[in-house]
């Protein structure tokens, strides 16, 4: 199992530290979602903390790996869906580009 499929289970079980594990110290997430922004590790463990707290699990509906240092994530929470695309680094998430989507009516 790879950092990417690490962190979305970690996600799935709220288990922050876990989540926070599989980045390195610098990793910069860049999450669209109608708007973009730059999120540090510390911002985006916050972020899922406080959708989890809203009742919002995480549920991987599938991975593609074997891409080289690149690995897809397709997941869900909630009525949202997001296609993630983690560039690894020894072992690690060095940069992530995730994008997050409601359908309309939903949410």
């Amino acid at each position: 199992m790879n950092a990417a499929e690490r962190l979305w289970r970690a996600l799935e079980r709220s288990d922050w530290e876990a989540v926070r594990a599989q980045f390195h110290a610098a990793a910069v997430i860049e999450v669209v979602a109608g708007t973009e922004a730059e999120l540090g590790v510390g911002e985006y463990v916050a972020e899922h903390r406080e959708q989890a707290a809203r009742g919002l699990t995480a549920e991987v509906v599938r991975t593609l790996s074997g891409l080289g240092n690149i690995v897809v994530v397709e997941a869900r929470a909630g009525d949202a869906r997001c296609a993630g695309f983690y560039d690894l680094h020894e072992g690690r998430i060095a940069r992530a580009t995730e994008y997050w989507v409601t359908p309309r009516g939903a949410g």
